[in-house]
């Protein structure tokens, strides 16, 4: 099965300092047979961009959308908060989706793919709308958080579009129930139950086998690992350590992550009482993240519903966090109430709420060494759920639903 998979992001190559879950979800779908991939993604300016055949199954493509180059950035920062930080950037939209579908169109007419597979709605899923239309060729998408919710800002137009591409898609997924519900409120009850019927909640994977071989330590280190964007959380979870620590001299915070909020969470470790145990370091993968991990007593996801509404799916290091059999604190809102029983295998917290962080931070540390041994056990069971092997599996047979 050949499939034309568009996204808004791609970790081609290791330079590249984003997270990898398209390239590894495209990986292990190749892995699982039958599947070979064309990634197509736009030219980042502030990414290292350039194409790449990542084995002979993976291939990627990177194009470019506006001259000079260098203005080149929606997609460092992501589409919505990039347009909120900089308004004038909205005038960059209309190309990228051009120039997305040119290009699509161009390698679907060479390669002729079986599928047209999307990662987020806007505007990958609707250039494979358009594509599909034009070729015949049939189109799914995935929708990982608020990437359809944030259409809701285009009045009329924009609901218009996520019920007109959504009917047309061969299939959707969603990577939680919450973001489920998101896409379900652009529908009428009786429309839904139709819809409903070629939506399925699948979220992204681990590598918990990989994960299982190590040794878990246990440490002093909280552990925050991902995008630094304001949906994240580390305006409440930064205070809510400097609070912590003045009581646990010992522990450490540690910050692991890039992105458009890095000024503000330095300004917020500045302010901290206990700026000597924050500390920031930038991208990590690999074994660098593996170890940040495995060192950790604790793995802290304070993720909150922003007042635009961009808000997280299930977010990766979760599941990473879990695969390791670490205690994780998490906000409901991060997704984690879909797969975390409080107390039992991880603290589930509400958002924007220095308190309740503070107070989870308590719980984690004052655990006794059987309920952390307890925990770790019900974490892993989470964990292999998600295990690539699985969920790539799950996804190879979602597409394959759609080729006749």
């Amino acid at each position: 099965m050949k499939v034309l998979l568009l996204t808004s992001s791609f970790q081609s190559n290791s330079s590249i300092k984003i997270p990898s879950f398209v390239l590894d979800q495209a990986i292990n779908m190749a892995e699982c047979g039958g599947c070979c991939f064309h990634v197509l993604a736009p030219h980042d300016a502030k990414l290292e961009t350039k194409n790449n055949n990542i084995n002979e199954k993976v291939q990627a493509t990177y194009f470019n959308y506006f001259l000079p180059r260098g203005l080149q950035t929606l997609n460092y920062e992501g589409v919505w908060p990039a347009i909120k930080h900089h308004p004038l950037k909205v005038l960059l939209i209309p190309f990228l989706i051009m120039f997305f579908f040119v290009r699509a169109v161009q390698i679907s007419v060479k390669e002729r793919p079986d599928v047209i597979y999307a990662h987020w709605f806007t505007p990958q899923a609707i250039v494979a709308y358009l594509v599909s239309r034009l070729t015949g060729a049939p189109f799914f998408y995935t929708s990982h958080s608020s990437d359809v919710w944030l259409l809701r800002k285009i009045p009329w137009f924009g609901g218009l579009v996520v019920r007109e591409v959504t009917r047309k898609a061969k299939g959707v997924t969603v990577v939680s129930k919450r973001t489920e519900q998101k896409l379900k409120s652009f529908f009428a009850e009786d429309e839904w139950k139709t819809i409903s019927k070629k939506v399925s909640v699948i979220p992204m994977g681990v590598y918990v086998e990989a994960a299982a071989l190590e040794e878990n330590a246990s440490g002093k280190d909280i552990v925050f690992i991902g995008r630094l964007a304001e949906k994240k959380g580390l305006q409440y979870l930064i205070p809510a350590f400097d609070r912590f620590a003045s009581e646990y001299r010992d522990y450490r915070l540690h910050i692991a992550g890039v992105g458009p909020y890095l000024e503000r969470v330095e300004a917020l470790v500045a302010e901290s009482k206990n700026s000597d145990r924050i500390s920031i370091l930038g991208f990590v993968d690999g074994e660098d993240k593996a170890s940040l991990i495995r060192k950790a007593s604790c793995i802290v996801v304070p993720s909150i519903i922003t007042d635009s509404g961009d808000a997280e799916g299930l977010p990766v290091s979760l599941l990473e966090g879990l695969s390791q059999g670490k205690p994780c604190v998490a906000t409901k809102e991060s997704g984690a109430d879909d797969i975390l029983i409080d107390g039992l295998s991880g603290i589930l917290i509400n958002q924007r709420s220095v308190d309740d962080i503070y107070h989870a931070l308590l719980r984690a540390a004052g655990m006794t060494r059987h309920e952390v041994g307890n925990m770790k056990l019900e974490a892993e069971k989470v964990a292999k759920q998600f295990n690539w092997g699985r969920v790539a599996a799950k996804y190879k047979g979602f597409l394959e639903g759609g080729v006749e």
